[in-house]
């Protein structure tokens, strides 16, 4: 994706939608805490980075979201954060593509890790128990 530095924020936010079917939150260069407004143009909030020259986005779905973020901050010198369908901030470790999946199905995605060991065991000795208990069940 090519993005000119006179490109207004808003405008950028809908591309990224466009191109890769995730929406996007975008700060004012490197800081956590101000956000960009739509009409604020890329060159005027962006840090450390030659304006007179297009931007250049190398982005792929089987990227991970933090990735992308920071081939963003790389590229254009701006903090991003890809986004949930709910509008909420998007897991560093999910894939693009995995996120642009809950978008398409208006779900949310399925958390990528797995459960802690202590849920899981407690999970598996509920599974012998109900089989112990079929076992043991027509005898008592």
């Amino acid at each position: 994706m090519r993005v000119s530095p006179p490109t207004k924020v808003g405008t950028f936010k809908s591309r990224f939608r466009e191109e890769f079917g995730v929406d996007i939150k975008c700060h004012k260069g490197m800081s956590k805490g101000h956000i960009a407004d739509d009409g604020d143009k890329l060159h005027e909030i962006c840090t450390k980075q030659e304006v007179d020259r297009d931007f250049e986005l190398d982005i792929h779905g089987n990227m991970k979201v933090s990735t992308v973020e920071e081939e963003v901050a790389q590229s254009i010198g701006i903090r991003v954060q890809l986004l949930n369908p709910d509008g909420s901030n998007a897991s560093n470790s999910m894939t693009l593509g995995d996120l642009r999946n809950a978008y398409e199905g208006g779900t949310e995605p399925a958390p990528a890790s797995s459960p802690s060991p202590s849920v899981a065991k407690a999970e598996n000795a509920a599974k012998k128990g109900c089989l112990i208990g079929l076992l043991i069940g027509p005898f008592v």
